[in-house]
């Protein structure tokens, strides 16, 4: 399906149309993984479940700019449960330095309030102008001079029963959420091994990897959204400190996942 969400003009002045793609959309896969085709292996991996919607529930979006009705920008934001991860970001290089993707990105953002994300996270060069465009709509860096940036709007952890499953790709959003999380002085580091993460850090690339090599991991979460992961084969145990009340649950499912 698609959907228009805004006009503007471009520092050009030319006309832009700012849209949204949900997958899955048949008639726009082509045109979204010609525009991405540049990703590693892993990633157009990632981004064709995407579009064919074929990555359990993880829901994805993805912003496109028109020019006369032809592609020049693009971002995908996918997650679920209220979490969403922010990337995919690519302009035309005949088109950049015109404001395409920032029109687009304002657009986005107000996009992703009106669908009820709490968080959304996302890496990038702290360095590169890139930052700038991400801190005009919100997110803000975990740390000092980090590429890891968040953008918050409701309040976590959330609340729910304590439940406990395999690793699933709707879990990215809420797993990156708790990774690019404030350090706390009782907390144990790292926080994973498997995502890569020795402090606040958007997890991205690693998830992928651990989702397409379908790494054995248990989840802990409060109703729908993660809040800690363990590995049955040991080497991987965390739980946000503001949900230790609940470790006792992972533990009892790694201890059942190691005896069978």
């Amino acid at each position: 399906m698609y959907a228009d969400l805004a006009r503007g003009k471009l520092g050009s002045g030319d006309q832009m149309t700012v849209g949204v793609v949900y997958p899955p959309a048949p008639e726009w896969a082509p045109v979204l993984r010609h525009l991405l085709g540049h990703k590693d292996p892993a990633h157009r991996s990632e981004i064709a479940g995407e579009l064919d919607g074929a990555l359990d529930q993880l829901s994805a979006a993805f912003y496109v700019g028109l020019v006369d009705g032809v592609p020049v920008t693009v971002a995908r934001v996918a997650g679920g449960h209220g979490a969403g991860i922010w990337g995919h970001v690519y302009t035309v290089p005949a088109w950049r330095q015109r404001g395409a993707s920032g029109l687009l990105h304002q657009a986005a953002a107000a996009d992703m309030r009106r669908r009820g994300f709490d968080v959304l996270t996302l890496g990038t060069n702290p360095l590169g102008h890139a930052r700038k465009l991400y801190a005009a709509i919100g997110f803000r860096p975990v740390a000092p001079n980090s590429g890891s940036m968040i953008w918050r709007l409701g309040q976590d952890p959330p609340a729910g029963v304590p439940t406990v499953g395999p690793l699933r790709w709707e879990d990215w959003g809420w797993i990156s959420a708790a990774a690019c999380a404030p350090q706390v002085p009782e907390e144990v580091w790292p926080r994973s091994r498997l995502f890569r993460v020795q402090g606040p850090r958007f997890v991205g690339g690693p998830f992928i990897e651990a989702m397409l090599a379908h790494v054995p991991l248990l989840v802990l979460r409060r109703g729908h959204r993660a809040v800690g992961w363990a590995s049955p084969t040991g080497g991987e145990f965390y739980v946000r400190p503001e949900c230790l009340s609940d470790r006792g649950a992972l533990e009892r499912a790694v201890a059942a996942a190691t005896a069978r």
